[in-house]
Parts: C-alpha cells; sequence; structure tokens
C-alpha cells in the first residue's frame, strides 16, 4: 500500500488504516455518508454544467457504488431531495462564484516527511476555499482544521491568500460561514499538529503496532465498524 494521507484522515482515528492496510472486511456505507457523497456529486454537476446531467448510482456514488445496493441507495437519495434543493438554491444565489473560475474537486497531492499528503478540495476559486457540509451548521474544530489543510496544500501551488468557508446545507436555507482570522489560526495550529501526529501513527502501524481506536460520533460511519472492538 502507498503511503498515502488524505487531509480528511488526519486527526481522526488511525485504526482504519490499520485494518486497510490488512485488507479487513469492510461494512457497507453508512446512511449519512452516502446523502453526503450523492450531495457532493450533485453539487458537482450543478457548478460544472449549470443542472443535474445524471442521476444514475454509478455517477452519484463514486466509490462508495460497489458497497451499496440498490434498495440503500434508492432510500439514501429520497432522503437527500431535500439537500439537493438547497445545493441548487446555494448554486442559483451565492455571490461566491460569480465570475470566478471555479475548481471543482481537484486532487492536490505532496510529499511531506516520507508520505503523500493528498486532498480533493470540494470547490476552490482564486481568492475562496469552499468547503461543503451537509449538516446544520455547526462550527467544529474539525471544519477548521480540514480547510486549514487545504489552504496548506494551496499554498504550495501558488502564493495566493484565500479566505475559507464552509456551506451548510442542513439549516432550512443553505448557510455560509467565512472562518474568522481567530477560526483559521486555530484551523492550521490544529492541521499541523495533528498532521505530525499522524504521520508518527502511521509509521508506527508499518511497524505492526496496533493503533488504539479514537472513539467518537464518527464511528457509526466507519467502514470496519463492523470488526472493531473500539466501539
Amino acid at each position: 500500500m502507498e503511503k498515502i494521507i488524505h487531509i480528511t484522515e488526519i486527526g481522526r482515528c488511525q485504526r482504519q488504516y490499520y485494518y486497510a492496510l490488512n485488507e479487513e472486511d469492510r461494512s457497507p456505507p453508512h446512511f449519512t455518508s452516502l446523502k453526503g457523497t450523492i450531495t457532493h456529486s450533485v453539487l458537482f454537476q450543478l457548478l460544472k454544467y449549470g443542472k443535474i446531467v445524471d442521476e444514475s448510482k454509478e455517477a452519484l456514488l463514486q466509490d462508495k457504488l460497489k458497497e451499496t445496493t440498490d434498495e440503500l441507495f434508492d432510500k439514501a437519495y429520497k432522503e437527500s431531495k431535500d439537500l439537493i434543493t438547497k445545493a441548487r438554491e446555494w448554486v442559483n444565489t451565492t455571490e461566491l462564484i460569480t465570475d470566478k473560475e471555479l475548481h471543482l474537486e481537484e486532487e492536490i497531492n505532496l510529499k511531506y516527511d516520507g508520505w503523500i499528503i493528498t486532498g480533493r478540495v470540494d470547490l476552490y476559486t482564486e481568492d475562496a476555499i469552499i468547503d461543503f457540509k451537509t449538516s446544520k451548521k455547526i462550527t467544529r474544530h474539525g471544519f477548521f482544521m480540514q480547510l486549514a489543510g487545504y489552504n496548506w496544500l494551496l499554498s504550495k501551488i501558488d502564493d495566493r491568500v484565500r479566505d475559507r468557508y464552509l456551506v451548510f446545507f442542513g439549516n432550512s436555507k443553505p448557510v455560509e460561514h467565512k472562518l474568522s482570522e481567530r477560526e483559521c489560526r486555530l484551523g492550521d495550529k490544529i492541521f499541523l499538529k495533528e498532521l505530525k501526529n499522524t504521520i508518527l501513527i502511521r509509521n508506527r502501524i508499518l511497524e505492526n503496532e496496533i493503533p488504539e481506536c479514537k472513539n467518537s460520533y464518527t464511528c457509526v460511519m466507519c467502514p470496519y465498524r463492523g470488526i472493531c472492538s473500539g466501539i
């Protein structure tokens, strides 16, 4: 297995990497995770084509396709209709993308301390980094850290200063949250600390050390929740 760390894995439970390394059986995607994937896929189409061009299971599930039954997909898609409506509303009303060149889900890779750090940014322009959330507005430190990670990767490509935004679709209307300077600094600090810690744990895993389960609200969405003794 290549030594790759995704931005979304930094600061999270590293036992998933141990299980993946040992090719353990995965559980089916969690319902909430499927809704998020579907909504992100729809946003990509709306931003790129101006409309939804493909509502097939293959187009909307991406990397979760093989692990998802038709029944589960149909249920998740039905439950995502409200999120999709708000996604369309945001695309039609936001000023963040007006007259901008849009970079959609572009993968950025950087070699760092023996690992490849990679991130797929939902959307960025010349002056903004935008991360989509299907939850209600909540300013978790993990969200700040994720945006800090994307900013860190983009800073290696160019020297632009970009504002950071979270866009939430779980409220009655889409909510844009621009991170304050304090929130950006906090995110940067947490990201660099957790990046170093993640690399440390991953190196130990490669020496066959089993990491502790980082019990959290995300355990129910873990692809190894069926075998992990930490839950």
